[in-house]
């Protein structure tokens, strides 16, 4: 197949094709996405992309002429999506795969449909009261309230989203270095509108954990 008919049939470069029948006078332009594209095919993800820069890679455009554009890969575009979430968190200890989900788009089995309900009723400001929740390893406590955690930030709410023993065990880290971060990070957790603690009661307790620091949280917020 020789260059003309690979652009021709090609699902993206036919439809700007059309519009020149010889592919004479742009034919460079043509090859040059053409082969930008061809470095996308059976891609799975960023970790593994070709082009330079990453996420990156050529596409036309008709307006005022003919022309070369740069646009980014649908991957790429779910990454910016993810950070601009997680960037609005005042703390954001959550996974980025999980950084589009939200109560609006996530599936929910029968078994947690009173916990999902709860949730709800939390985001459309039904429930004032906080959630205990508590039940095995991986039946979806985290996605859940991930996902309340999500919703509340699109809608512009102060979120602090915390994995119990890794703020710990930061914090430990900051107390004999930078105690002033001790205070920085505890004002954020007592100051923001909706707190998750995630995985509550598996950290090592110990005399700093339990009275400098949670209990300055969960005392102010109470």
């Amino acid at each position: 197949m020789n260059e003309t008919d690979q652009i021709r049939n090609d699902a993206y470069l036919s439809r700007f094709a059309e519009s020149d029948p010889d592919l004479q006078n742009d034919l460079p332009l043509f090859l040059k996405v053409y082969r930008s594209r061809k470095l996308c095919e059976n891609c799975e993800g960023l970790f593994e992309c070709r082009q330079s820069p990453v996420g990156e890679r050529s596409c036309l455009s008709e307006e005022d002429g003919l022309h070369e554009e740069v646009e980014y890969c649908p991957y790429a575009l779910k990454q910016k999506r993810s950070k601009s979430v997680l960037d609005r968190y005042m703390y954001c200890d959550i996974s980025r795969n999980l950084a589009d989900i939200d109560l609006s788009n996530i599936e929910y089995t029968p078994e947690q449909k009173q916990l999902y309900l709860a949730l709800a009723a939390i985001l459309y400001e039904k429930s004032q009261r906080g959630l205990y929740i508590c039940g095995d390893l991986g039946v979806g406590k985290t996605y859940l309230c991930t996902a309340l955690a999500n919703s509340l930030v699109k809608k512009g709410k102060k979120v602090a989203f915390v994995k119990v023993s890794n703020f710990f065990n930061e914090m430990k880290g900051y107390f004999s270095t930078a105690a002033e971060m001790v205070d920085r990070n505890i004002s954020i957790l007592k100051n923001a509108e909706y707190l998750f603690l995630d995985d509550i009661g598996s950290e090592t307790v110990s005399e700093f954990v339990r009275d400098d620091v949670l209990f300055r949280i969960l005392d102010h917020r109470l």
